[in-house]
C-alpha cells in the first residue's frame, strides 16, 4: 500500500529565482523563497525566505521570515523573524520572536508586543 504524502504548510511552493524581478503584490497560501528581486508587498501566512542573493524592497506580512539577503521595508511576522549572518533588514519590524546572528544588520524599530496596535482603543 502506498502512503499518501501530506504537504507541510511551510513547504516552499513559490520560488522567485535569481534572474527574476517582480513588481507589485505577491500573495501565496504557503511559503515563498526570494533569490531574485521583489518590489511592492509580500503577503503569506507561511514563511518568507530571502536568500543570500535576494533583494526585497517591499513590506512583508508573513507567518515567519528568514533574511540572508537584503530586505528594505516594514515587516510584520506572527511567529519568528531571523536575520542570518550577512543578511540586512532596513525597516521597522514587529514579531513574536527575533533572532539575529552575529554579522547580521538591522536598521529600524523593533516591536515584540503581542497586542495588535489596530485593536487598541484611543482614550479621549
Amino acid at each position: 500500500m502506498l502512503k499518501q504524502k501530506t504537504e507541510s504548510p511551510d513547504k516552499v511552493t513559490t520560488v522567485i529565482g535569481p534572474e527574476t524581478r517582480v513588481e507589485g503584490t505577491v500573495t501565496a497560501k504557503s511559503s515563498i523563497r526570494v533569490d531574485g528581486s521583489v518590489q511592492g508587498k509580500i503577503i503569506t501566512p507561511g514563511e518568507v525566505i530571502v536568500g543570500e542573493g535576494g533583494k526585497v524592497e517591499a513590506d512583508v506580512d508573513a507567518g515567519n521570515l528568514a533574511v540572508a539577503g537584503l530586505l528594505a521595508g516594514n515587516v510584520e511576522v506572527r511567529g519568528r523573524l531571523e536575520i542570518k549572518k550577512g543578511g540586512t533588514l532596513r525597516g521597522d519590524l514587529r514579531a513574536d520572536t527575533v533572532i539575529m546572528e552575529e554579522g547580521a544588520f538591522f536598521d529600524g524599530r523593533c516591536s515584540m508586543s503581542r497586542e495588535d496596535p489596530k485593536d487598541k482603543k484611543t482614550k479621549a
